[in-house]
């Protein structure tokens, strides 16, 4: 069974161990397809998705988590030089940042018809992971915004949810189950 995954560096995987890898690993009966880039957008991640599907129909299922970058590249505009050259370099590479949590609730939304245009069968979202361990901090504060998009799309197209934000959020709160 062929499952595709698209998101950005967590799915790519570019450091430690990539959760791809180790599901192939614990059921190597499924194919997993990763298409995964870091430091890339919603845009982006559900544009190279569509691009995919748009070659190959024989995907069984699909995960999407995208989201993190839209948070953090406009956060690295207010860093210092290298944390703003960094953003520079991949808004220039093509990774755009929905920066308002209703337009990326929007076009998630248009983005997500057209993946269910061309794929017919299982689609989960997956919400996003602590972007720092500061529950506190602005761009965790936006986490659970877009977090919080995420959950109503899954819910108005009616997909799986993958809340792993939720989990986050438990081990990461104070008395949590560290």
């Amino acid at each position: 069974m062929k499952l595709i995954f698209a998101g950005d560096s967590i799915t790519e995987g570019i450091t430690g161990d990539s959760y791809l890898k180790l599901l192939q690993k614990k059921d190597p009966r499924h194919t997993c397809i990763n298409l995964g880039l870091g430091g890339d957008t919603m845009i982006g991640i559900t544009g190279r998705l569509i691009k995919y599907l748009r070659k190959h129909d024989d995907a069984f299922g699909l995960f999407i988590q995208a989201g993190h970058n839209d948070i953090i590249i406009p956060s690295f505009r207010q860093r210092p030089v290298p944390f703003r050259a960094f953003s520079a370099f991949l808004e220039k590479r093509g990774s755009v940042p929905t920066e308002k949590s209703i337009q990326f609730r929007s076009l998630y939304a248009q983005r997500l018809e057209e993946v269910m245009e061309l794929h017919k069968g299982p689609i989960a979202l997956m919400t996003l992971g602590c972007v720092n361990e500061d529950m506190e901090s602005e761009t965790d504060r936006l986490r659970q915004v877009y977090n919080d998009e995420i959950r109503l799309i899954s819910k108005e197209f009616g997909l799986m949810l993958v809340d792993i934000g939720a989990a986050f959020d438990r081990e990461l709160a104070p008395g949590g189950q560290n």
